[in-house]
């Protein structure tokens, strides 16, 4: 056995280094300053500003703007291009954040779009708008266009790239590109990837071939001559130049680096009274495998031990790098191809404890990982097993009914940005099938024993294939046992490139009717079915009279299916533009709601590298939806944010909320009980509670328990005499896990 390892392993070094031949390596980073506009002390909102040297936009020029704002919100930089009217100049622009405070930001903004050199720009024009403080002042420092990135090279020159890194924290960061001489002429390229947070320097190798299976559905990233190569942290706004930067043709020689990803106890909440199954994620950053690994846990808690000190020396080999790091917008059953998961087993604590202990990693080459692991045990529940979830106990919220959104979406492989890097948000429930029945009862059971009488959930639907996109949820709530406690609607998300016309009209209503109406669980509003949309996008497909046309159509099918119409409720827009509430009246929608709150608003305070501070959202809430109220008076549902954190899914694109607990979530729920009394509003939607890798979370999890239900109930819920039900997990009953192997 041991030979013939051996044999392998020369077989391997010998094909690698054979791959790996001559470098291509760049020119040099690119740094030139090509315009540059001075400073103005006090800027208003919409700043002209005359370059002093006309020059050809190309695709290495990127836009640096040094410039402060008392408060942060939001800014586009726009230039003109000579001879161009204005509707012709209207998509030359870059939006960003920008930061408050007062303090000097510089931002290195890469253009969407630069019209492949075309015209010469000879002014531009900054807008700046903090967040709806007319006292606000910005001023800027300088504003530069610069030829930056490293110099314009051939693609057929090189198929990867290879840098050194060493990083204190996890980040998400980007490869950086304009690719010239295809069909995607001159559109900005990326490939995400994320540090090694363990202080140690690493080497990282990603094949940019990869880009055409890895994050485009097939589309060439990799072609033609390449333009403003970099490496950018989106989230701040920088570019930088790792150590060791170079491009590689084929497979680099690359020494196996073993480093743990990720280590944790499996239950979301674990208790005491049954043993500790910790997961290990390993990931190999090397172009080599990596074998004879050896575990080692420190600083365990006094009668905890490992069960089997077999898994402490598990057999068999960390696969090779595949030349890409973090999956966005597809997924792997189990992860990357460089990735493997180990259990190790610790006994029962027998009592409720708190500790960190840690695990070392060490390979037969020498390479050496470290992470701790954080760990608390609650005490049992002493609760008998169960055969099935018991049967909800549903409570009593007054008048005020409170719903919920819900994103149906879920098996256990899409699941995978959330738990390759946000552990925290592990489901109480695991990481688990959507479609199936016991996963939607236990649901029901969370929801309507934490006050929740209702749901709208996402459904999703195209002219050609009727219900698309993993309408899970719909799949399990038919055979759901509990159903009968749960109201529900589907909030049609006809949003993005989605296809209007009277004909998808006409089929999607006969859907509802034929399918969601009829059940005496569908949600209805003065006898009518509740159907949510996403957008009114009718008008952009059909013209200025399409929403109300085809709303019409949906209303006449419906009266003559024997209903009253239908209470379509609406995503409203800006609370700064009062006449597209107008509007929603105008085509006939009966209210108004908003899917979540701090995401959607760039009008905002506190964002800073992509982040906003929860506390800022508990405290604008009330103001935002008094502002929602004064500008249209349809009905409005209003919305509890549960905070948003898109990072898994958009990388260093992303946006999210830091600070979320539940007593600052009971903070809101307080708030909009005190607004709903006060207004006769007495419908309240809380923010979505399963979108895991979008991070507006409210189901039980890792991170908060179920903190965020009981803070609903403790809110709007009247307490039993007996006291409110037990929350509690299927592994404090010996159910679950409630996964299985997708299609």
């Amino acid at each position: 056995m041991f030979i013939m390892k051996q044999i392998r392993r020369a077989l391997f070094l010998a094909m690698v280094l054979a791959a790996a031949t001559a470098l291509a390596v760049p020119r040099g980073f690119l740094d030139e300053r090509v315009a540059y506009i001075g400073p103005r002390d006090n800027c208003k909102f919409d700043e002209l500003f005359e370059v002093g040297k006309p020059f050809a936009m190309t695709d290495d020029t990127a836009v640096v703007v040094t410039m402060r704002s008392s408060v942060a919100g939001h800014a586009s930089f726009f230039w003109h291009y000579d001879g161009k009217d204005r509707a012709e100049n209207a998509g030359n622009g870059v939006g960003f954040d920008i930061e408050g405070g007062g303090r000097w930001r510089t931002y290195v903004l890469r253009p969407k779009s630069p019209a492949g050199g075309k015209g010469v720009v000879s002014s531009a024009r900054l807008y700046a708008y903090p967040a709806n403080e007319p006292n606000a002042s910005v001023a800027v420092k300088s504003i530069e266009f610069a030829r930056r990135g490293v110099a314009p090279f051939d693609s057929a020159k090189a198929d990867g790239v290879v840098f050194r890194m060493k990083s204190d924290e996890f980040k998400y960061l980007s490869l950086n590109w304009f690719a010239k001489g295809g069909a995607a002429d001159a559109v900005p390229f990326y490939m995400g990837f994320t540090t090694i947070p363990d202080g140690r320097e690493h080497t990282y190798w990603f094949d940019l071939r990869n880009t055409k299976e890895r994050i485009t559905f097939g589309r060439q990233h990799w072609f033609g001559t390449i333009h403003g190569f970099c490496v950018r942290a989106n989230l701040e706004k920088k570019e930088f130049v790792p150590d060791g930067f170079r491009f590689v043709r084929g497979i680099p020689d690359l020494p196996a680096d073993p480093v743990i990803r990720q280590v944790f106890a499996e239950d979301a909440i674990p208790r005491a009274g049954r043993p500790l199954p910790i997961e290990i994620v390993v990931r190999n950053y090397g172009t080599q495998p990596a074998e004879g690994m050896r575990f080692a846990l420190e600083n365990l808690p006094d009668g905890v031990r490992v069960l089997d000190e077999r898994d402490l020396a598990p057999e068999g080999v960390v696969a090779p790098s595949a030349g890409y790091d973090y999956i966005r917008d597809d997924y792997m059953p189990n992860g990357l191809p460089n990735e493997r998961r180990f259990r190790i087993t610790l006994s029962d604590p027998g009592r409720a404890v708190e500790f960190v202990s840690k695990l070392t990693l060490t390979a037969a080459n020498g390479a050496r990982s470290e992470k701790d692991l954080f760990v608390k045990v609650l005490p049992s529940l002493n609760l008998a097993p169960q055969t099935y979830p018991a049967e909800p106990k549903p409570l009593d919220t007054g008048d005020i009914e409170v719903g919920v959104f819900l994103f149906p979406g879920w098996k256990r492989h899409q699941f995978y940005p959330a738990w390759d890097a946000m552990p925290e948000r592990k489901p109480v429930l695991g990481w688990y099938d959507d479609t199936l029945p016991e996963v939607r009862d236990w649901q029901i059971k969370w929801l309507v024993e934490n006050g929740v009488s209702y749901a709208f959930v996402d459904w999703y639907w195209n002219e050609e294939n009727g219900p698309s996109v993993g309408n899970y949820w719909f799949e399990g709530i038919a055979k759901a046992r509990y159903r009968k406690y749960l109201k529900y609607a589907a909030l049609w998300c006809n949003e993005g490139a989605y296809r209007h016309s009277v004909k998808d009209q006409e089929m999607v209503t006969k859907y509802w009717i034929d399918n969601f109406f009829s059940d005496p669980q569908y949600l209805k509003i003065d006898g009518k079915p509740v159907v949510g949309m996403w957008a009114l996008n009718m008008d952009r497909a059909l013209g200025p009279d399409g929403a109300k046309s085809l709303i019409a159509v949906s209303q006449k099918m419906a009266r003559e299916a024997g209903y009253p119409g239908i209470y379509f409720v609406s995503m409203h827009g800006s609370v700064e533009k009062p006449e597209v509430f107008r509007h929603l009246k105008e085509v006939g929608v009966s209210a108004s709601f908003e899917y979540y709150y701090a995401a959607s608003r760039k009008m905002v305070h506190g964002y800073v590298d992509g982040a906003i501070d929860y506390s800022v959202v508990a405290d604008d809430s009330p103001r935002h939806w008094r502002a929602i109220r004064d500008a249209c008076d349809l009905p409005m549902f209003p919305s509890v944010s549960t905070g948003t954190g898109n990072l898994p899914w958009h990388g260093d694109r992303g946006k999210e909320t830091v600070g979320m607990s539940p007593a600052a979530f009971a903070r809101i729920c307080r708030d909009a009980k005190r607004f709903g009394e006060e207004t006769g509003m007495k419908r309240i939607l809380l923010g979505p509670l399963d979108e895991w890798c979008e991070g507006e979370i409210g189901y039980p999890n890792a991170e908060h328990g179920f903190g965020i239900l009981e803070a609903v109930r403790e809110t709007f819920a009247k307490k039993p005499p007996e006291g409110f039900p037990l929350n509690y997990t299927p592994q404090d009953v010996g159910l679950g896990p409630y996964t299985k192997a997708s299609p």
